[in-house]
């Protein structure tokens, strides 16, 4: 059972890469957005279920006559004395490293969701101490916390009542957090957050983690531009919030 799980683990790894390999090298420059946010929210589900489907029946009859070669040959053929060596030797080393590996997993596992659960944490404190009121029809948490960036998490958004831009800059940072509202961005961020608690171990589901950021960000930019948003003004604001990110 042990071997099958590792083997499985192993096989959507692979195919994780392989999924984001192609993204990386054909999709990413693309401009259809939404279709590149389908496909890096469709390809790791591909990536488990894949190695879930039966094997053809073709293939399991060679495994099993393979192993019943390899059985019949272990039976009829005695063992010589350096084998018989061999294996006791193989028994005195023996250590539990399945036991030891699943135990690295869960503890990394556990990790991973102390963390997604403080950050969790983190947001309901936010809302008890601050409440929820609503601007424009919006619900709105409105901070006093300087260091505190502008964000959004399901239909809320954290506003920081000490941002220094204008009021007209604000007006759009409102609606470019309200457009990641509209769109559901949250749901994708704790999908991949799921996958980054179960998968932990593999590096590409921090890079799916960015890209799927990434996009949301082209398509609320997008989504903008299109509702009439001055390209340039817009793309001032965008430098100034990515400044002021940096400087916190």
């Amino acid at each position: 059972m042990n071997t099958l799980l590792n083997y499985y683990f192993v096989q959507v790894s692979i195919l994780m890469a392989l999924f984001y390999l192609l993204y990386w090298s054909l999709l990413r420059r693309e401009t259809f957005f939404k279709w590149n946010r389908a496909y890096l929210l469709v390809t790791p589900l591909l990536a488990i279920c894949i190695p879930l489907l039966p094997i053809p029946q073709v293939f399991t009859q060679a495994v099993q006559q393979t192993t019943i070669y390899d059985t019949y040959v272990q039976v009829v053929a005695p063992p010589t004395d350096a084998q018989v060596g061999q294996k006791q030797v193989a028994e005195k080393a023996d250590f539990p490293w399945m036991a030891f590996l699943w135990g690295v997993y869960f503890t990394g596992m556990g990790f991973f969701i102390f963390r997604f659960l403080r950050s969790l944490l983190f947001i309901l404190k936010l809302i008890r101490r601050f409440g929820i009121t609503r601007i424009n029809g919006q619900r709105v948490v409105e901070t006093s916390l300087e260091d505190l960036p502008i964000f959004s998490f399901g239909n809320l958004i954290f506003w920081n009542a000490h941002t220094s831009i204008s009021q007209e800059k604000q007006a759009q940072v409102m609606q470019h957090e309200v457009t990641h509202v509209r769109q559901r961005h949250t749901l994708d961020v704790l999908y991949f957050e799921l996958l980054g608690i179960i998968f932990w171990f593999n590096p590409v589901c921090i890079f799916y983690k960015r890209s799927i950021k990434n996009v949301h960000e082209y398509l609320v930019d997008n989504a903008l531009i299109s509702n009439g948003v001055d390209k340039k003004e817009y793309c001032d604001l965008l430098v100034s919030q990515l400044l002021d990110t940096n400087q916190i």
